[in-house]
């Protein structure tokens, strides 16, 4: 078709994604984190509110010890060991301060000089980073400032970073993507082959811009973070939706599909946040097609 396709990346970890083509990254499976870390810090995100089992399961408490730094009080910051208030805007200033600071130098910001002091006294350090991180327009650089910290430091210590990511499967979207096609998200095949631009080939900023006729959602939660300007666009165009059961949203369609749900009704593989593949077993029949059946179809009518 010479279409454009794109990830829930695009309203959210497409700063990381970004900075990890930048500089790297360094990082350990979720099993590593439960049998290894002393210390995990959530930086940028709440746990409790959006992975409420996460910290149950991926957490040994009897051994680990848990930092939040975010620029408010949360849910999280009630079951922490550390909190670390933090101005909105200063997440760069800071890291780069922890960096000097673990590299022997001087830095006279108070919230570096006890983060640096944190990581120093622990052997296993994970830095979880989510949504408080990624926002604004310089967030691949705050992102990259993280990167760059953790890769510097794993000499006498292991110190990991992990994306704290939103919910469906977009480490899978992701995964398949840059295995189809060599990028992670925001490729547009309009001259027969892969390009890739995280601007120009963003959807909810091509929406914005009125340059789509026609779009297909699989799944439409995300569209709900869509500027105004770009909801407008979508209702002036043909929308196709493939969506779960009852799945409520606020997107009109022009045409909907109801879908079976990948490991309730259907089997599939499932990439979990830490790019593991995991495979599903339906639990209950359903009536109602795969996501997959709809998309095959869809191709051979066209």
């Amino acid at each position: 078709m010479g279409a454009t396709i794109d990830t829930t990346a695009a309203t959210g970890h497409a700063p990381s994604l970004r900075a990890v083509q930048e500089v790297g990254e360094s990082t350990c499976t979720l099993g590593e984190v439960r049998q290894r870390a002393d210390l995990v810090i959530y930086w940028g995100c709440d746990p409790v509110r959006t992975h409420p089992r996460h910290v149950s399961r991926y957490i040994d408490r009897s051994r680990t010890k848990i930092g939040i730094v975010d620029v408010q009080a949360t849910l999280s910051t009630q079951i922490a060991d550390h909190v670390e208030i933090i101005p909105s805007g200063e997440d760069w200033n800071i890291l780069q301060g922890i960096r000097l600071i673990l590299k022997g130098y001087s830095c006279s910001i108070p919230a570096a000089q006890r983060l640096a002091t944190l990581i120093k006294e622990h052997r296993f350090i994970v830095i979880f980073f989510g949504g408080g991180l990624v926002q604004g327009v310089h967030a691949h650089r705050d992102v990259e400032a993280l990167l760059c910290l953790v890769n510097e430091n794993n000499n006498n210590k292991r110190l990991y970073a992990r994306r704290l990511r939103r919910f469906g499967d977009v480490a899978g979207a992701d995964s398949v993507l840059t295995w189809q096609t060599g990028f992670p998200f925001s490729v547009n095949f309009a001259l027969g082959y892969p390009r890739y631009h995280p601007v120009e080939f963003n959807v909810p900023e091509m929406l914005e811009r009125r340059e789509v006729d026609c779009c297909l959602f699989v799944g439409t939660a995300t569209a709900e973070d869509f500027s105004a300007q770009a909801r407008e666009t979508l209702a002036k165009i043909p929308v196709l939706v493939l969506d779960a059961p009852h799945q409520s949203s606020t997107l009109s369609s022009t045409v909907h599909f109801t879908t079976a749900v990948a490991g309730w009704h259907s089997m599939g593989t499932a990439y979990r946040m830490d790019e593991v593949p995991i495979p599903l077993r339906p639990v209950v029949q359903s009536p109602y097609p795969t996501d997959a059946e709809v998309l095959e179809g869809l191709l051979q009518r066209l």
